[in-house]
């Protein structure tokens, strides 16, 4: 399975971890396995996408995806979504990612992008707001 979530409750984060290609479908059961559940309303998110390849997913997927986020009350907008990249188009996936939402007249988590393990994880778990 390219896309697998696993919740860390001590650090009340999810950390997702994609391989192999990913396909909208699989970015489509990670909504609703993720966002949707109840238990870890609130958590902070690493979606891991060192080793995986995100060439079937488009702008217009990415769009979808957005949009759907944006109608969900099931995310705290007090969270944070970090995306951990390794190439250049994943970094672009991102970057577009990030840019789409900020477009979006919604309340949204804080999103960013980082190319460390260890920088995203200090992002996620510092204090703020």
């Amino acid at each position: 399975m390219p896309v697998i979530s696993t919740p860390d409750h001590n650090q009340r984060i999810v950390h997702t971890v994609c391989s192999e290609l990913v396909t909208l479908g699989e970015i489509e059961q990670y909504q609703y396995n993720v966002w949707l559940e109840p238990a870890i309303y609130g958590y902070n998110e690493l979606f891991d996408m060192v080793n995986s390849d995100f060439s079937q997913i488009d702008f217009g997927d990415l769009i979808s995806v957005a949009q759907a986020e944006s109608k969900l009350y099931m995310l705290d907008p007090m969270s944070r979504f970090a995306f951990l990249t390794a190439t250049s188009h994943h970094q672009q996936v991102a970057d577009f990612y990030i840019s789409t939402k900020s477009l979006i007249k919604c309340p949204s988590r804080d999103l960013k992008s980082f190319n460390s393990r260890q920088k995203a994880l200090t992002w996620l778990t510092e204090k703020y707001r």
